[in-house]
Protein backbone atom coordinates (compact mmCIF):
# COMPACT_ATOMS: atom_id res chain seq x y z
CA UNK A 1 0.00 0.00 0.00
CA UNK A 2 3.06 2.63 0.87
CA UNK A 3 4.47 1.39 -2.99
CA UNK A 4 1.33 2.50 -4.10
CA UNK A 5 0.59 5.48 -2.11
CA UNK A 6 4.14 6.51 -2.79
CA UNK A 7 3.88 5.39 -7.20
CA UNK A 8 0.44 7.72 -7.00
CA UNK A 9 2.00 10.37 -5.60
CA UNK A 10 4.88 10.03 -7.88
CA UNK A 11 2.40 10.31 -10.56
CA UNK A 12 0.29 12.98 -9.66
CA UNK A 13 4.20 15.35 -8.99
CA UNK A 14 4.83 13.93 -12.63
CA UNK A 15 1.29 15.21 -14.41
CA UNK A 16 2.09 18.11 -11.98
CA UNK A 17 5.56 19.21 -13.47
CA UNK A 18 3.78 18.18 -17.45
CA UNK A 19 0.74 20.44 -16.97
CA UNK A 20 3.45 23.53 -16.29
CA UNK A 21 5.27 21.92 -18.99
CA UNK A 22 2.08 22.21 -21.12
CA UNK A 23 1.46 25.57 -19.47
CA UNK A 24 4.76 27.11 -20.44
CA UNK A 25 4.66 25.45 -24.28
CA UNK A 26 1.44 27.28 -24.68
CA UNK A 27 2.65 30.44 -23.23
CA UNK A 28 5.62 30.20 -25.34
CA UNK A 29 3.83 29.19 -28.59
CA UNK A 30 1.15 31.96 -27.99
CA UNK A 31 4.07 34.64 -27.91
CA UNK A 32 5.56 33.07 -30.58
CA UNK A 33 2.37 32.85 -32.88
CA UNK A 34 1.38 36.48 -31.61
CA UNK A 35 4.86 37.76 -32.48
CA UNK A 36 4.40 35.82 -35.99
CA UNK A 37 0.79 37.70 -36.42
CA UNK A 38 2.28 41.09 -35.02
CA UNK A 39 4.76 40.42 -38.24
CA UNK A 40 2.32 40.07 -40.45
CA UNK A 41 0.40 42.52 -39.76
CA UNK A 42 3.30 45.02 -40.00
CA UNK A 43 4.05 43.72 -43.13
CA UNK A 44 0.24 44.53 -44.51
CA UNK A 45 0.24 47.21 -42.60
CA UNK A 46 3.66 48.85 -44.20
CA UNK A 47 2.73 47.89 -47.75
CA UNK A 48 1.86 50.34 -50.49
CA UNK A 49 -0.63 48.24 -52.03
CA UNK A 50 -4.53 47.56 -50.81
CA UNK A 51 -4.67 44.04 -49.29
CA UNK A 52 -7.60 42.69 -48.03
CA UNK A 53 -8.97 38.88 -47.20
CA UNK A 54 -12.63 38.21 -48.74
CA UNK A 55 -15.02 35.35 -47.60
CA UNK A 56 -16.89 33.17 -49.67
CA UNK A 57 -19.42 35.66 -49.50
CA UNK A 58 -17.39 38.72 -50.98
CA UNK A 59 -17.50 40.45 -47.18
CA UNK A 60 -13.86 42.39 -46.55
CA UNK A 61 -12.88 40.22 -43.18
CA UNK A 62 -9.70 42.33 -43.48
CA UNK A 63 -8.77 44.79 -44.48
CA UNK A 64 -5.13 47.16 -44.52
CA UNK A 65 -4.76 50.78 -44.12
CA UNK A 66 -4.34 51.18 -47.86
CA UNK A 67 -7.52 49.54 -49.02
CA UNK A 68 -9.77 51.71 -46.41
CA UNK A 69 -8.07 54.89 -47.64
CA UNK A 70 -8.84 53.40 -51.48
CA UNK A 71 -12.59 53.15 -50.28
CA UNK A 72 -12.45 56.33 -48.52
CA UNK A 73 -14.24 54.84 -45.77
CA UNK A 74 -13.54 53.48 -42.18
CA UNK A 75 -12.67 50.15 -41.14
CA UNK A 76 -16.20 50.09 -39.59
CA UNK A 77 -17.73 50.63 -42.71
CA UNK A 78 -15.69 48.15 -44.80
CA UNK A 79 -15.47 45.19 -42.61
CA UNK A 80 -18.14 42.99 -43.05
CA UNK A 81 -19.80 44.23 -45.88
CA UNK A 82 -19.55 42.80 -49.67
CA UNK A 83 -18.88 45.64 -52.22
CA UNK A 84 -22.62 46.14 -53.35
CA UNK A 85 -22.47 47.85 -49.97
CA UNK A 86 -19.60 49.93 -49.74
CA UNK A 87 -19.09 50.78 -53.58
CA UNK A 88 -20.83 53.93 -55.09
CA UNK A 89 -20.70 52.36 -58.80
CA UNK A 90 -22.62 49.23 -58.45
CA UNK A 91 -21.47 48.16 -62.13
CA UNK A 92 -17.71 48.53 -60.95
CA UNK A 93 -19.20 46.25 -57.70
CA UNK A 94 -20.73 43.65 -59.61
CA UNK A 95 -17.51 42.80 -61.67
CA UNK A 96 -15.89 42.98 -58.31
CA UNK A 97 -17.90 40.08 -56.92
CA UNK A 98 -17.80 38.28 -60.37
CA UNK A 99 -13.75 38.46 -60.60
CA UNK A 100 -14.39 36.86 -56.86
CA UNK A 101 -16.84 34.13 -57.83
CA UNK A 102 -14.26 33.25 -60.61
CA UNK A 103 -12.04 32.36 -57.59
CA UNK A 104 -13.79 30.59 -55.73
CA UNK A 105 -15.25 28.16 -58.44
CA UNK A 106 -12.04 27.68 -60.30
CA UNK A 107 -9.56 27.83 -57.27
CA UNK A 108 -7.52 29.71 -59.38
CA UNK A 109 -5.65 32.93 -59.13
CA UNK A 110 -7.41 35.60 -60.94
CA UNK A 111 -5.18 38.95 -62.65
CA UNK A 112 -7.03 42.09 -63.69
CA UNK A 113 -6.67 45.66 -64.43
CA UNK A 114 -9.64 47.33 -63.01
CA UNK A 115 -11.31 50.59 -62.27
CA UNK A 116 -12.87 52.39 -59.22
CA UNK A 117 -14.37 54.84 -58.19
CA UNK A 118 -14.64 55.38 -54.35
CA UNK A 119 -17.40 57.07 -51.98
CA UNK A 120 -15.65 60.33 -52.59
CA UNK A 121 -16.05 60.18 -56.38
CA UNK A 122 -12.51 59.56 -56.53
CA UNK A 123 -11.35 58.16 -59.40
CA UNK A 124 -8.26 54.54 -59.36
CA UNK A 125 -7.00 52.12 -61.65
CA UNK A 126 -5.60 49.18 -60.10
CA UNK A 127 -3.66 46.01 -61.57
CA UNK A 128 -4.66 43.66 -58.79
CA UNK A 129 -4.59 40.10 -58.13
CA UNK A 130 -7.26 37.92 -56.32
CA UNK A 131 -5.42 34.43 -54.51
CA UNK A 132 -7.41 31.72 -53.72
CA UNK A 133 -7.38 30.65 -49.76
CA UNK A 134 -7.62 27.29 -48.59
CA UNK A 135 -8.17 25.66 -44.85
CA UNK A 136 -6.68 22.22 -43.51
CA UNK A 137 -8.50 20.45 -45.54
CA UNK A 138 -7.90 21.84 -48.85
CA UNK A 139 -11.64 23.45 -49.02
CA UNK A 140 -11.62 26.63 -50.59
CA UNK A 141 -12.21 29.62 -47.59
CA UNK A 142 -12.04 32.77 -49.13
CA UNK A 143 -9.33 34.95 -51.15
CA UNK A 144 -6.60 37.20 -50.61
CA UNK A 145 -6.65 40.40 -52.96
CA UNK A 146 -3.54 42.31 -53.75
CA UNK A 147 -4.36 45.88 -55.49
CA UNK A 148 -1.86 48.03 -56.89
CA UNK A 149 -2.88 51.92 -57.75
CA UNK A 150 -1.68 52.03 -61.20
CA UNK A 151 -3.72 55.53 -61.77
CA UNK A 152 -0.64 57.80 -62.49
CA UNK A 153 0.99 55.66 -65.32
CA UNK A 154 -2.53 55.13 -66.92
CA UNK A 155 -3.15 59.36 -66.69
CA UNK A 156 -0.06 59.17 -68.67
CA UNK A 157 -0.21 55.92 -70.65
CA UNK A 158 -3.89 58.28 -72.15
CA UNK A 159 -2.06 61.25 -71.94
CA UNK A 160 0.72 59.76 -74.80
CA UNK A 161 -1.97 58.20 -76.65
CA UNK A 162 -4.20 61.66 -77.14
CA UNK A 163 -0.28 63.25 -77.92
CA UNK A 164 -0.36 60.35 -80.74
CA UNK A 165 -3.77 60.78 -82.05
CA UNK A 166 -2.94 64.72 -82.32
CA UNK A 167 0.24 64.55 -83.94
CA UNK A 168 -1.10 61.82 -86.46
CA UNK A 169 -4.41 64.05 -86.75
CA UNK A 170 -2.11 66.88 -87.54
CA UNK A 171 0.66 64.77 -90.03
CA UNK A 172 -2.41 63.45 -91.78
CA UNK A 173 -4.20 66.84 -92.30
CA UNK A 174 -1.16 68.11 -94.28
CA UNK A 175 -0.80 67.91 -97.98
CA UNK A 176 2.67 66.77 -98.17
CA UNK A 177 4.32 63.64 -98.08
CA UNK A 178 5.56 62.74 -94.81
CA UNK A 179 7.07 59.45 -94.08
CA UNK A 180 9.86 57.66 -91.90
CA UNK A 181 12.41 54.97 -93.42
CA UNK A 182 15.05 52.71 -91.36
CA UNK A 183 18.54 52.45 -92.15
CA UNK A 184 17.69 49.93 -95.13
CA UNK A 185 14.93 52.52 -96.50
CA UNK A 186 12.07 50.34 -95.24
CA UNK A 187 9.05 52.30 -94.34
CA UNK A 188 8.01 52.33 -90.84
CA UNK A 189 5.95 55.73 -91.01
CA UNK A 190 3.63 57.49 -93.56
CA UNK A 191 1.00 59.90 -93.24
CA UNK A 192 -2.22 59.68 -95.55
CA UNK A 193 -1.01 61.72 -98.75
CA UNK A 194 1.85 59.76 -98.74
CA UNK A 195 -0.25 56.59 -99.17
CA UNK A 196 -2.53 58.01 -101.55
CA UNK A 197 0.82 58.98 -103.59
CA UNK A 198 2.18 55.64 -103.62
CA UNK A 199 -1.24 54.64 -104.70
CA UNK A 200 -2.69 52.52 -102.57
Amino acid sequence: MKEDNKTSKQLLKELEELRKKISQLEKSTSVRTEDKNNSYQIIVESAPDAIFFKDLKSRYVIANTRTLEVFGLSKEKVIGKNDYEIMPNKEEAKKNIEDDQFVFTTSKIKELIKHMTNADGKEYWFHALKVPQFDDKGNIIGLVGIARDITESRRIQEALRESEERYRSLVDSTEDSIYVVDRKCRYTFMNKWHISRLGY
